[in-house]
Formats: C-alpha cells, structure tokens, sequence
C-alpha cells in the first residue's frame, strides 16, 4: 500500500484494480487503516475459539474472514470456516 495511488494491481482472480481504488473501498483495508471498526464477535474458526474482525465478500462469491485468535495472532481464512456462535 505504499505504492503510488495510481498503481495498478493485477490479483488475478479478479479485475485490474488500483492502490487507491483498494484503499478506498477494500473491507479489510478500511479496517486495518482504522476507518471503520473491527469486529469483536466471538466465533468459531477452523474448530478453535476466535473474534471475527470482520467477515468480507471474496472474489467467488463467497467470504473471507479476518480472525484474531485468543493469543492476539490475526489470520485470514475462509469464511466457510467460521461458526458465528451468536
């Protein structure tokens, strides 16, 4: 996210976009810079207690999750492995 705004990112599992474009309006950036708030639900991940931080579209569309882990470790994973227990 250091690169020039107008930077163009190829993912390839989905179309070009830029750093700015990412910045913006990517969940899981917005979160990480702060703009919006994490999450603090309690959840099951991968069979082991976990906080989601945020459940996120994906590319497929399908989810992705950003967990935190009861030691403070931080893990994306697939959001079919997360058991919201609420």
């Amino acid at each position: 996210m250091e690169l020039p705004p107008d930077t163009v990112i190829y993912p390839g599992h989905a179309a070009p976009s830029t750093v700015a474009q990412e910045w913006e309006c990517n969940a899981f950036i917005r979160v990480w810079r702060g703009l919006d708030p994490e999450g603090s639900e309690q959840c099951t991940a991968m069979g082991k207690p976990a906080t989601l931080v945020l459940l996120g579209a994906d590319y497929d569309g399908g989810t992705k999750a950003w967990i935190r882990w009861p030691d403070g470790a931080d893990d994306i994973v697939p959001g079919s492995q997360v058991q919201r227990t609420a």
